[in-house]
């Protein structure tokens, strides 16, 4: 049931070939393969690969966000203080409270001791 695609399967075959590549430390360029996908890949890869980072413009963004975020004071306020806790305890105890006045006043019957005769059907 893990594999429910067919074993035929043009993509999942060149899945494998490109994962056992990878796993190979090979290129995709050793690939023989007409797939149209593995061509984008290979596009892709030398574009992304042409693309320079000037170290100097890093630098001054990497500044440019120290300088923005070092001022900002966050507020912290905790989920669960003390004081919520309370508060939070003492619900629970008022809710148990009215919950049990609430059981024995309505639920609670009293045993029959004596029935008279004109009361059984």
């Amino acid at each position: 049931m893990d594999n429910q695609l067919p074993h035929n399967d043009e993509n999942q075959q060149l899945a494998r070939q490109i994962g056992q590549l990878l796993d190979a430390e090979a290129s995709l360029q050793d690939m023989s393969s007409d797939d149209p996908l593995v061509d984008l890949l290979l596009s892709y890869k030398e574009q992304s690969a042409t693309v320079e980072v000037n170290p100097d413009e890093k630098q001054e963004v990497w500044q440019r966000i120290a300088s923005q975020t070092k001022g900002s004071k966050a507020t912290v306020t905790p989920l669960f203080s003390a004081s919520t806790m309370r508060w939070a305890a003492a619900a629970v105890v008022l809710i148990g409270a009215l919950l049990g006045v609430f059981y024995l006043q309505f639920y609670q019957q009293p045993d029959l001791i004596a029935q008279s005769q004109a009361t059984k059907s």
